[in-house]
């Protein structure tokens, strides 16, 4: 799933992985905010990460979430 978001994140539509079944009924900006955040909480590198005080900060929008750094190709596919 992690290899899928990556790919996705990397082809400009990461917005696939959110739930079909909310149809038009969220906000773009949250979720693209907090899919990039799920993809920097994940990332291969712990350092990479971001502490859990700048996490929570992100998910409540008051830093903004920094693009992660790592690529698709650094996952396995059969993660």
């Amino acid at each position: 799933m992690i290899f899928n978001a990556y790919v996705l994140q990397e082809q400009g539509n990461l917005l696939e992985l959110v739930d079909p079944r909310l149809g038009s009924n969220y906000s773009e900006e949250e979720a693209r905010r907090m899919l990039n955040l799920a993809l920097l909480c994940t990332n291969p590198s712990p350092s990479l990460r971001p502490s859990m005080s700048s996490a929570v900060k992100m998910m409540e929008g008051q830093i903004p979430v920094q693009a992660p750094v790592v690529k698709a190709s650094s996952y396995s596919s059969h993660e």
